[in-house]
């Protein structure tokens, strides 16, 4: 077996696993009740459609494949930013929406208890108090008055 015919069929077996996958985000992204869920798998579909192109650009030695796979990621970038921007709503909705969005990400989490019971570090879990006493639906803001300040001046 020579070193090119390795070549090939890793190339070929990476393809497959990423067909694989791009298949399991496909049926995942219809199955999925959320918009932000859909946004993910949309946003995962193209980094691993993105991946594909690189491989086969590799295996066909065509090095124009690397400039669409470097074209359609600014496009997914794009999308991905543009879908965000129209689903999440601005301003006091938006917090309502993510204090939403972070008490469905509990649920699936296990209690702070049974982490503290097991060993493990109680800081990395998603609960109502972290190591500091705030709360993650309130974060603590940055003293603004210096950028105020700055405002002033430039007008």
């Amino acid at each position: 077996m020579t070193v090119e015919s390795a070549y090939q069929i890793l190339y070929i077996s990476v393809l497959l696993a990423l067909g694989v996958l791009i298949a399991i985000m496909l049926v995942r992204s219809v199955i999925t009740k959320g918009v932000m869920e859909r946004i993910l798998c949309v946003n995962m579909l193209s980094t691993m459609v993105i991946c594909s192109i690189a491989v086969l650009s590799r295996m066909l030695e065509e090095a124009y494949l690397v400039d669409v796979a470097l074209i359609y990621a600014m496009i997914s970038f794009v999308t991905v930013l543009m879908l965000s921007l129209t689903h999440i709503p601005p301003g006091e909705k938006r917090h309502r929406f993510m204090a939403g969005h972070l008490e469905e990400l509990r649920k699936g989490h296990r209690p702070e208890k049974q982490l503290k019971s097991n060993g493990e570090d109680s800081r990395n879990s998603i609960s109502d108090t972290g190591s500091g006493g705030s709360s993650v639906s309130a974060p603590k803001g940055r003293d603004r008055s210096k950028h105020r300040k700055h405002r002033k001046r430039r007008r």
